[in-house]
């Protein structure tokens, strides 16, 4: 029993109770101290359990609440037996299990602690079939609730490995915290003193001055550094995007001879991913210098914020005017291709109109070597029989004279589209070389190069964004769909609880006329305490002031009664004196017995009043020792 007292006695001297209690004291607690002692302890644990033995008008609920807790957490001390029960509750109560209890409690501190902690959350709530059967919406709520206890239990579960890792606790990040903040201030303080010692110290303030230009310029040579760094390498992606221009401008000049009109895929893809990987290195190469500058000491917030934003607008300009050219570039690209094709097709109709045209005037030369022969026998009028025959050609020469007529026309018309087609093709590939020109001079003054495929890009971010914002949508819905269902279990049990709440409403409004008529008694209690007191005071001051006076007359009343003696002596030392003189003395001592006899009526009647003073005094601190019980 002593190691059990003695191991209370030193947890309740540790943290978090530091009750500085010894072994003695605690053997000689009455029963309600030792119960309230319980409480104290068990309250740390639970708030629920926390209350004042002495305020309580009902002790049976502390001590019913304390066996539900010990039930809760299988305390071994709580008899499985029902008849054992009323006998536990009872040494609860009269203090004899107490200190077992604390032990338990004690010993199992921590243990409690953390079960306790996840009673809060982890707590089962088992409700009724009919309930679950008729509302979904409750069934989809207690799912989710168990849900998140599952998910509370696996947070734990890593916090707990974590915690048995090794890892600092919050108290010791806090006390840490804590430290640093007053190393902080010290620092901080210190510095303040520094400063005011070298404050108006010439040769201080030359030396700052020179380290502050030091750092200056020890930030102006790193940010020429990466700025010589940043050219260096836009120099040698510049110089890679002239050779691959030039091999680009090789490939076109290649293919303008030729009936192909669409430059290879591969070639064309290359180009983008290189013009790309270009704009992108730009990109890197201007944000990194806007990171160096947003570094510099120099700057304050304002100056950050606006060259954010000028950066923004400038970003956002050159995208513009890019995808301006580049859509204007495109639709150049294009009615060169187009035309390309129409030069290809004329080009190869007045080849076939060549060639139907030398077959023209193939057949027109034999027509005329046959009309000769004909017209050389006309002439020699030596075969009439060939008059039909000559007729016939001539009519058959006829239809092939008008016919090569038709052809050398359409022939002429072909070569002036012909000429037509490939000066407009000759304007147009000027056109094309002079804006690729202008075009490279203004990406290298940009400092960007490319995007030519930013409409496809910009389309794809459209079609994902309309995606997302349908996703987001029908994500709204489902919400605002589980938002309604909420309201309903909500605003139906607003109506079960609304009988509760008006009762707690009305206990609440109880309470506060007991609480207030409980202020206004203990002001009455106070203020009658106070007037008791002063009384009290008052009553020892008039105590003190009678016996100091009561102490004066005694002492004048041994005064007398020594003067008495004295008259006495003095008297009998007189008698042989004249008569006169001694009936003169007489006189006089009976006029100092009368005052000495009235003086002893008035010191017999002090002391009785007195006596009636001490005992008041004495019921009035029996009354005062009352009213503080």
């Amino acid at each position: 029993m002593m190691e059990v007292l003695h191991y209370i006695v030193q947890r309740l001297n540790d943290k978090p109770f530091n009750l500085s209690i010894r072994a003695v004291e605690l053997e000689e607690q009455t029963p309600a101290e030792r119960l309230q002692l319980l409480i104290d302890v068990a309250s740390t644990l639970n708030e629920e359990l926390k209350a004042d033995v002495s305020i309580e008008p009902n002790s049976n609920s502390l001590v019913e609440k304390l066996f539900q807790f010990l039930t809760l957490h299988h305390c071994k001390l709580v008899p499985q037996n029902e008849s054992e029960l009323e006998e536990f509750s009872n040494g609860i109560a009269d203090g004899a299990n107490t200190l077992s209890i604390l032990h338990f409690v004690l010993s199992n501190y921590e243990y409690l602690k953390k079960r306790c902690y996840l009673a809060n959350y982890l707590m089962p709530i088992n409700l009724p079939e009919e309930y679950t059967r008729q509302d979904s919406n409750l069934v989809e709520l207690l799912e989710s609730y168990r849900d998140l206890q599952s998910e509370f239990i696996e947070i734990h579960k890593e916090y707990d490995r974590v915690a048995s890792a090794g890892g600092s606790s919050a108290a010791d990040l806090i006390a840490e915290t804590k430290q640093l903040r007053q190393e902080k201030k010290q620092l901080l303080e210190r510095l303040r003193r520094e400063e005011n010692q070298v404050r108006g110290n010439a040769v201080f303030e030359q030396l700052l001055s020179e380290i502050c230009k030091l750092r200056e310029a020890q930030d102006e040579e790193i940010r020429l550094t990466d700025q010589k760094r940043d050219q260096n390498q836009l120099l040698s992606a510049a110089t890679q995007r002239l050779e691959q221009v030039r091999n680009l401008s090789n490939i076109l000049h290649s293919l303008s001879n030729s009936s192909e009109v669409e430059l290879d895929d591969k070639v064309q893809q290359s180009i983008l991913d290189y013009e790309m990987i270009f704009a992108r290195k730009q990109h890197e190469s201007q944000v990194k210098l806007a990171e160096a500058k947003k570094q510099d000491p120099c700057r304050g917030v304002d100056e950050m914020e606006a060259m954010a934003m000028d950066l923004e607008d400038k970003l956002e300009s050159k995208l513009i005017e890019l995808d301006e050219a580049s859509r204007s570039s495109i639709f150049s690209l294009e009615n060169i291709n187009r035309y390309r094709m129409h030069v290809d097709v004329a080009a190869t109709k007045v080849k076939t109109k060549q060639q139907i045209l030398m077959s023209k005037e193939l057949e027109k030369s034999i027509a005329a070597a046959a009309f000769e022969k004909v017209r050389i026998a006309f002439d020699d009028q030596s075969c009439s029989a060939k008059m039909q025959e000559l007729e016939q050609l001539r009519l058959d020469l006829k239809c092939q004279t008008k016919a090569y007529q038709e052809a050398k026309k359409e022939v002429v018309t072909m070569q002036q589209e012909n000429t037509d087609l490939n000066e407009t093709k000759m304007c147009l590939e000027k056109e094309l070389n002079d804006f690729e020109a202008s075009l490279k001079d203004q990406e290298e003054d940009a400092g960007v190069i490319g995007f030519h495929n930013v409409n496809a890009e910009l389309e794809h971010i459209s079609s994902d964004t309309s995606a997302l914002n349908e996703a987001k949508s029908q994500t709204l819905v489902e919400i605002s769909n589980v938002v309604q269902q909420i309201a309903l279990v909500l605003a139906t049990k607003q109506k079960e609880l609304e009988p509760k709440v008006q009762d707690l409403k009305n206990a609440r409004e109880r309470f506060k006329e007991f609480q207030e008529r409980f202020n206004s008694e203990r002001a009455l209690y106070e203020q009658l305490a106070f007037k008791t007191k002063r009384d009290n005071d008052g009553l020892e001051q008039e105590h003190i002031r009678l016996q100091t006076a009561v102490a004066e007359k005694e002492t004048m009343h041994e005064r007398l009664r020594k003067s008495n003696e004295t008259l006495k002596a003095n008297i009998q030392c007189c008698e042989s004196e004249d008569v006169g003189d001694l009936e003169n003395t007489l006189s006089h001592q009976e006029v100092l017995l009368d005052d000495l006899r009235r003086q002893h009526a008035e010191i017999q009647n002090s002391k009785e009043h007195n006596v009636r003073q001490d005992i008041l005094f004495s019921n009035l601190m029996k009354l005062l020792e009352l009213i503080e019980v």
